[in-house]
């Protein structure tokens, strides 16, 4: 599935003419997809017995697959990320930490191969989990690079440019890496793949004719293999040691260095800074020699040795000394250099690299010389030299060449080049350098005899020796300066970061890699409490239950029914949470980060991820609905056998192809599950490091408060007290009463806090939080159309009605007790235990206010009645809705605990209404109803983050279409001056005024010029002319509250 989406892609990028270079990369995705897919279906074949015999085949697989793209992840980090940093700001970070997360996972499959659990049954399962892991996150990442990395490239590079990124990118890798990937890309992909491939690295190739034709060579070469290289063996016995070779490089070295050091001591010391640049650049390069230098050494020569030397520890030690002092020049923009601590420290880390480099270098020669011509042959000390050198990249040679010989005598010279030649059986004429920088051809005889093998020899080799001492030869004259320039073929910009090098084995940007490990410490290192931390805290139950389902996923495979239901029950849970969540950040959090302008092209990538795990979880929730009918079907055959008590159980009661699909899918859903939990693991990760640290930077402290009210006031009720015990019970209980703090804060003059204290009436029996049997209307993840995060919250008291104004009209209420009518006779029965119709004819339980299947009991009088304004049109007193605890179904005419269903068992469960609030005692049966946390009450809507939202600074529900308004503190929390009604509570449309208070429209339209509150005329400002009589925001909510006492109409907010 993941090669079909790669190659669908790419076919639809090669209808655009003309080609880009670009479309290398969609054939290089492609034959990894399809060694990933491979690779996968090994350990399959081992975890279900097909595959007998040991895995030495899957460790080939995995260190070729390994070897491969772990250097094409740093080539990518070095030289197309770099380029496209230069022209796209806010990209290369994040795809630094998703790289890492890749290489992460790579290693912890090698962790698990060198495990000792290898006879394990366990070892089996978990390796088809982790290669199933890695083939997700890796196919995942490839194609978030293809949408978005690769357009980038193709729409900011012209065509030369990319051609020029792609060739640096190739040679970037080591040599030998390179030859393996051109000689294994054919295989992995068609016929007509290889034609495009072909004219992709005609473009990409500089026209250098040794060049082409080693590059070349390699395509036409499957199954490279660099360790059979033939060598000659029998009259090229000239008395010397070719392994001495390793004597010229060490003393290139050791001289380039010290005089460095001392042009590095008269710039710093002296405090003139004019050839500063000049200077980093030598000493990079260097740097850089001499890294690769011992990483040659240890990767080919001490590993033919057996280990006999303690030489790669001290090679650690160069590295950490280059690193230490790189980092002392690099902090003289906030070091005074004049300052004696600084000198101290400059000289001290001149001296600790020169002491190590020759303490380590003098070893090499004391122990490791002499071993190695002891042990190996002439033939085999110039294979391992020849094998050293091909681990540096091919950019890295073409310098490190002219470099060396320029450093050498001609005597030298000839040899090395000699060595070098017979390494890779190359019959070409010796070429070294004389004093005046020409070519001479030395023993005549020698070169004929060279000749006469020249047809016998590898091609692959034959191209590339040619290649590097055509190099060799090259600018021979024009010493370090020369090797330096930029205009080679291969030229990319250097670095210094010695443990990437060695890791790398080739030349990585190192201003990229400080800028990430930067990210890294900078969101390990923040530790400063800021409200945005709410969010973020998410991530940790997110974690815990990811964590839960990828363990006990192994045990659908028992059949146990029950675990399943519970186990499907939570996993919904963990959906619906995270896809809110995912759709705050989308819609909220990213456009705040986006709306800062050093931060724009941020979050693009995160948003590719969140569509990723959507269709991750979506795949999920298929297998576990496929397996739940498999469970079905056994239920509904009546099986008698416990399926919890044995696998042979299970399979007796179905037939094998019912029972092989089973377990089929329950081996499945572990690999999707646990690729799920690595996928959003470094997803949030990522976020931590990069994101998080953002806040404290770029938003204050109000701005964040913002943006959580924002988040609140789009979150449904249902969802958000769902979310809060979620979250919580992940929380230690500091940072459950940190939490909390914050939240209350952010809604600090809204009813928030009495709904957390209604909410903790209604669940105080509850021994904890319950992760099954959720209803699906609480898992519903809210989604709000939201593009822009900026509102002017602020928060303010609510205010309640007037209580002068009910004590004035409470005789008035007494008053309006209307005649019995049919279906409400209360006079019948005080009690009112009998049922009430909406509609008497068609027998439709409820009133004329609501429709719904029960009564209430009024905890004032003891009587039931219908709704509560039933209670106050008959009584002198206002009935308390919220304090009702029972009610009475109309069908069985019991009355019982307060509830969404009835409880007696005749009714079988039956309804009261299709929506009902455990807060406000409220049922409805025939509108959508939505209870919003913050005013506390329920409205007349689909719910917040749907159509409406909830604004902290006019403290009230507003239509989802007007996020962006002018917001007025507290508008609706006043009395209309003609009627004195509560205007937040009232049904009637309300309408602002230019002078900022608020009336009913129906009482302007009684008295349409002045204000009854301020006496200003409704005219006088004409500033607010044209939002009076154009622009009136309908609110269309309805208010469901002991003063609703009819269908509401629709509110206007003005603006």
């Amino acid at each position: 599935m993941a090669t079909s989406s790669l190659s669908s892609f790419s076919v639809g990028f090669r209808g655009s003419e003309p080609s880009s270079p670009i479309f290398f990369f969609f054939l290089f995705h492609k034959a990894i997809g399809n060694e990933l897919d491979v690779l996968h279906r090994l350990a399959t074949a081992s975890a279900t017995g097909q595959l007998h015999g040991d895995i030495q085949l899957f460790l080939e697989k995995y260190h070729f697959l390994g070897l491969i793209y772990k250097h094409q992840l740093n080539a990518k980090d070095e030289v197309i990320f770099a380029a496209l940093d230069a022209r796209v700001k806010n990209l290369v970070k994040t795809y630094f930490l998703q790289h890492k997360g890749e290489r992460d996972l790579f290693d912890e499959l090698l962790e698990l191969l060198n495990s000792t659990m290898k006879n394990e049954v366990t070892f089996t399962r978990e390796l088809a989990s982790l290669t199933g892991a890695l083939q997700q996150l890796v196919t995942q990442n490839m194609a978030k690079e293809e949408k978005q990395v690769f357009p980038l490239i193709m729409e900011n590079f012209s065509l030369e440019e990319q051609a020029s990124l792609l060739w640096k990118f190739l040679s970037s890798m080591p040599t030998y890496v390179l030859a393996k990937v051109l000689s294994w890309l054919p295989t992995s992909i068609s016929t007509s793949e290889y034609q495009d491939l072909n004219e992709c690295l005609r473009k990409i190739v500089p026209e250098e004719m040794l060049l082409q034709q080693a590059l070349f060579n390699w395509i036409t070469t499957t199954n490279y293999d660099d360790s059979k290289l033939s060598s000659l063996s029998a009259s090229d016995v000239t008395g010397t040691h070719p392994i001495d070779d390793i004597l010229l490089w060490q003393i290139a070295i050791k001289k380039e260095l010290n005089g460095l050091f001392e042009i590095a001591k008269s710039i710093y010391l002296s405090g003139d800074f004019t050839n500063l640049s000049a200077f980093h650049w030598k000493l990079q390069f260097v740097a850089q020699v001499c890294i690769f230098h011992s990483i040659g050494k240890d990767k080919v020569i001490f590993p033919a040795l057996n280990g006999a030397t303690s030489c790669p520890n001290q090679h650690a030690e160069v590295e950490s000394r280059f690193n230490e002092f790189w980092n002392l020049i690099q902090s003289t923009g906030a070091v005074s250099t004049s300052s004696d601590e600084f000198r101290s420290k400059f000289c001290f880390c001149i001296d600790q690299i020169v002491e190590t480099i020759n303490r380590h270098f003098n070893t090499v020669e004391v122990q490791v010389l002499p071993l190695a011509r002891e042990h190996f042959d002439v033939k085999k000390q110039r294979e391992l030299m020849y094998k050293s050198l091909c681990l540096m990249p091919l950019n890295m040679i073409e310098r490190v060449l002219p470099w060396l010989i320029g450093r050498l005598n001609d005597e030298e010279a000839k040899n090395f080049l000699n060595n070098m030649q017979l390494a890779g059986s190359i019959s070409v004429f010796l070429m070294v350098k004389s004093s005046k920088g020409h070519i001479l051809f030395s023993n005549f005889n020698l070169m004929c005899s060279f000749t006469k093998l020249f047809d016998s020899a590898p091609a692959s080799d034959v191209g590339l020796v040619k290649l590097f001492c055509s190099w060799a030869s090259k600018a021979a004259n024009q010493g370090l300066c020369s090797s330096l320039s930029s205009s080679g073929c291969c030229s990319v910009k250097y670095c210094m970061k010695l443990e990437d090098l060695a890791q790398s084995n080739c030349a990585s940007s190192f201003g990229l890699s400080r800028l990430f490990d930067t990210s890294l410490n900078s969101g390990l290192a923040r530790c400063v409490e800021q409200p945005i931390d709410v969010i973020f805290q998410v991530h940790k139950a997110i974690r815990r239950d990811l964590e839960y389902l990828s363990m006990e996923s192994g045990r659908i495979s028992d059949g146990d029914e029950t675990f399943l239901q519970q186990f499907i029950g939570r996993f919904c849970l963990l959906w619906g949470l995270y896809k809110a969540h995912s759709d705050a950040e989308d819609n909220i959090v990213y456009p705040a980060l986006e709306s800062r302008e050093a931060l724009q092209n941020l979050t693009h990538s995160y948003k590719h991820d969140h569509e990723q795990e959507d269709r991750m979880f979506g795949d999920i929730s298929c297998v576990l609905t496929e397996l739940s009918q498999i469970q079905g079907r056994f239920k509904s055959a009546n099986v008698t056998t416990e399926l919890s008590g044995s696998s042979s159980g299970f399979s007796a009661a179905f037939d094998g192809d019912c029972t092989r699909k089973f377990y089929e899918l329950s081996a499945k859903i572990q690999v999707m599950l646990k690729s799920l939990r690595i996928m959003v693991d470094q997803h949030m990760f990522r976020e931590e490091h990069e994101l998080w640290p953002l806040f404290g930077s770029q938003f204050s402290v109000e701005e964040q408060h913002k943006i959580v009210g924002f988040i609140l006031g789009t979150t449904g009720a249902e969802t958000l007290q769902l979310m809060l015990q979620w979250v919580t019970f992940a929380l230690t209980q500091d940072e459950q009463s940190k939490m909390m703090d914050t939240l209350k804060q952010v809604t600090k003059n809204t009813m928030f806090s009495d709904w957390l204290e209604d909410c903790a009436k209604g669940t105080a029996e509850s021994k904890g939080f319950e992760f099954q049997g959720q209803s699906k209307q609480m898992l519903r993840p809210y989604k709000n159309d939201s593009t822009k995060a900026y509102l002017d919250l602020a928060f303010a008291g609510m205010r309640k009605p007037n209580k002068l104004q009910n004590l004035m009209t409470c005789h008035w209420n007494a008053t309006q007790k209307r005649l019995p009518t049919k279906g409400e006779d209360f006079t019948e029965n005080l009690e009112g235990r009998s049922p009430s119709f909406r509609d008497p004819e068609k027998e439709i339980f409820g009133c004329k206010h609501y429709k719904r299947n029960c009564k209430l009991r009024a905890t004032c009088c003891g009587k039931l009645f219908t709704c509560s304004f039933c209670h106050d049109s008959v009584s002198d007193h206002s009935m308390e809705r919220k304090a009702s605890l029972e009610m009475m179904c109309m069908r069985c005419l019991n009355i019982q605990p307060i509830g969404p269903t009835c409880q007696t068992p005749t009714c079988n469960g039956f309804f009261m209404a299709k929506y009902y609030c455990n807060i406000c005692k409220l049922f409805d049966d025939e509108r959508n109803v939505y209870h919003c946390p913050f005013c506390n009450l329920c409205r007349v809507g689909k719910g917040l983050g749907i159509d409406y939202f909830h604004c902290m600074s006019c403290n009230c529900c507003l239509s989802i279409k007007i996020l962006t308004h002018e917001c007025k503190e507290n508008c609706l929390e006043s009395n209309c001056p003609a009627c004195n009604e509560f205007l937040f509570t009232s049904s009637t449309p309300v309408r602002g005024l230019p002078c900022g208070h608020y009336i009913h429209s129906s009482c302007f339209e009684a008295n349409p010029y002045p204000c009854l509150s301020c006496s200003q005329s409704a005219g006088e400002k004409k500033s607010y002319k044209s939002k009076l009589i154009i622009y009136f925001i309908y609110l269309f909510f309805f208010l469901m509250t002991i003063d609703l006492n009819m269908f509401g109409s629709l509110m206007k907010h003005w603006i």
